[in-house]
């Protein structure tokens, strides 16, 4: 779901399917991902030493590797790493949205370019926590919704951590030209999401995997994207909350007609 005020939150793996096994963000957490039908399949972009793009969560490999140091010729000893050229042609053959996230600013251009020549026609968020790679994203691809993601901050002397303000999460959107607001699931409290949405700011939210913040989100209509490692879990819960809108208008309309 691109547009901003949905009024269903879509739903989408966090780095994929695995949830049955699949490494994360490996090409089997896509194909689980489309056979299982989950809207969007949300995944993270980082650079080899030759440039390359590949999709991995964190700079540097299980054995202590930096993937700065590797070239696309290390790849064939990596099963589940796969280059987002790869990913994003399978992903448009299964016909899945792809929510972007762009770990490293420099890369937007190729990033953007990689994506737009296999999914042309889909659904596609491009989204990243450093201001510089929004600001880039979203004058390279000005037709697709971007979004600045925000996490919890560092504890306090009392070790809880804390997030920025409603009005600063807004005022750091709107510096940066972003579309949507990617929130930690910490941070999506409802003056947050009120702000936001006062805003005109379209909400996602990771990770969300507890069935009580699934629920909670998914029936707000503030938020527009749940990413989730429980997709399964997500999807069973919609469904459930879907039938019970559908009861509760069909209970409405029956006593108008009395």
């Amino acid at each position: 779901m691109d547009a901003v005020g949905t009024t269903v939150p879509a739903i989408a793996a966090h780095r994929g399917w695995h949830v049955d096994g699949a490494t994360k963000n490996s090409m089997a957490a896509l194909e689980e991902a489309g056979r299982n039908g989950v809207d969007w399949v949300e995944n993270d972009v980082r650079s080899l030493g030759d440039g390359t793009l590949v999709v991995h969560h964190d700079p540097m490999l299980a054995d202590g590797r930096m993937l700065s140091e590797l070239t696309v010729h290390d790849l064939a000893d990596l099963p589940h790493v796969p280059t987002l050229d790869a990913w994003a042609k399978r992903a448009g053959e299964l016909g899945v949205g792809g929510l972007i996230e762009l770990k490293e600013h420099g890369a937007e251009a190729e990033t953007v370019a990689t994506v737009e020549r296999y999914l042309p026609g889909h659904r596609i968020n491009y989204m990243s926590f450093d201001h510089e790679a929004v600001r880039s994203l979203r004058a390279l691809a000005p037709n697709r919704p971007v979004g600045l993601l925000s996490d919890l901050g560092a504890a306090g002397a009392d070790g809880v951590r804390r997030s920025a303000d409603a009005a600063t999460l807004v005022a750091n959107a709107r510096a940066t030209g972003a579309s949507f607001l990617g929130l930690n699931v910490g941070q999506a409290t409802d003056p947050v999401l009120a702000a936001a949405h006062e805003a005109g700011l379209g909400v996602a939210v990771w990770t969300v995997d507890r069935p009580a913040d699934i629920a909670r989100l998914l029936a707000d209509q503030r938020v527009h994207t749940v990413i989730s490692d429980v997709p399964r879990l997500a999807k069973s819960l919609r469904s459930s909350i879907a039938d019970a809108g559908a009861g509760v208008r069909l209970l409405r309309a029956a006593a108008t007609m009395r």
